[in-house]
């Protein structure tokens, strides 16, 4: 099942809105916002892939709201089309100057708005492809030296030295099988995330409890806990269920349980806790650690493109990736607070499954 791009409307008028949500409500994912500062939030939140930006509007205009928008590294390929009844050249030209990719006149024909929004989902979809293609050859030719040299040095030593002891063979041989595991974990994880991306991997939906799948994952990561000492602290409430691939979401559980554990100093207690927040169910894994620098979260999503060695080790880089975009099929996100000393704080936001 192909992902449904997302598109976030940002009107001060109700009615343009509402015509905007019948032009695209059964193709698309919507959001709304009804300012400027409105749509910065809700942009980095929602992350759209197209914005139909009003130029008028009170407080900050659309012109301004552009450039800001632009300004964002995580917004930087977001496709933004003006639409406005401001018809002259200057202020057509003032619209590309702000960083908008086209400027629609109102009044539209709803036709050919739908038409050129189909375009620029497919451009940007391109784009993400290429992209996607140009970071898995960096990431694979970053990533795969150190556990190639790691398979080839034990072998070049079995094949040139036949005198070796039994002993000896067998650690080299070991050297090299965990090298090939974690080779091949990575290209696991790597292709995992290419077909999320381009929506390859369908998701096998059921009613389920968060809680359920969160006990799940405590008991598989149990192990990890006791070796450091880690005590596991679940707080779970009596919550709404939800419509998940148990085996994919319960993968997201797992990755965000053993960051914790992995980064929390030793004898020390993760808190994990499941509620219910509006019309969202709700899982925060909150470790005290030593937290993430402000200048890697916003990447930190991003297995990719991530270049920080710490939160790219062993594949955690692509482990978090991974669970974005599990989180983003599910129609949820996943959030991160964290502060320089003090831990980080990992939320889960998932919708509540319809009546």
């Amino acid at each position: 099942m192909q992902p449904q791009s997302k598109i976030l409307i940002v009107d001060d008028y109700p009615a343009n809105v509402e015509i905007l949500k019948k032009i695209f409500g059964s193709h698309y994912e919507l959001a709304t916002a009804a300012s400027g500062d409105e749509a910065l939030v809700e942009a980095r939140d929602f992350r759209p892939d197209i914005i139909l930006l009003d130029v008028m509007m009170p407080g900050m205009d659309g012109y301004e709201t552009c450039r800001q928008l632009r300004a964002t590294p995580d917004l930087a390929h977001t496709k933004i089309l003006m639409v406005s009844a401001k018809a002259r050249l200057e202020e057509r030209l003032q619209g590309y100057d702000a960083g908008a990719d086209d400027y629609i006149i109102k009044p539209f024909d709803p036709h050919e708005l739908r038409a050129k929004v189909n375009v620029y989902a497919q451009l940007k979809s391109l784009q993400e492809v290429d992209r996607l293609k140009s970071n898995i050859l960096s990431l694979l030719n970053h990533e795969l030296r150190t556990p190639l040299n790691s398979v080839l040095g034990p072998l070049q030593l079995l094949r040139r030295k036949r005198d070796l002891s039994p002993l000896k063979q067998q650690e080299l041989l070991e050297t090299a099988y965990h090298s090939v595991t974690n080779l091949n974990e990575l290209i696991e994880k790597t292709m995992l995330l290419v077909e999320l991306k381009a929506g390859l991997r369908d998701l096998r939906l059921m009613s389920s409890r968060l809680e359920s799948i969160v006990r799940q994952s405590i008991d598989d990561v149990t192990p990890q806990a006791l070796e450091r000492d880690i005590d596991i602290q679940l707080d779970a409430a009596d919550v709404s269920a939800i419509h998940a691939d148990r085996a994919l979401l319960g993968r997201v559980v797992v990755t965000l349980l053993e960051n914790a554990i992995r980064f929390s100093p030793a004898s020390e207690s993760v808190r994990v806790c499941v509620g219910e927040a509006g019309a969202n169910v709700c899982l925060t894994v909150q470790d005290r650690g030593k937290g993430i620098e402000p200048d890697i979260l916003p990447s930190l999503f991003e297995g990719l493109v991530t270049t920080d060695s710490l939160h790219h080790r062993d594949g955690q880089g692509l482990n978090l990736a991974i669970a974005s975009q599990i989180m983003r099929r599910h129609g949820g996100r996943i959030e991160v607070e964290s502060q320089v000393g003090a831990g980080s704080m990992f939320t889960l936001r998932l919708p509540v499954e319809p009546a």
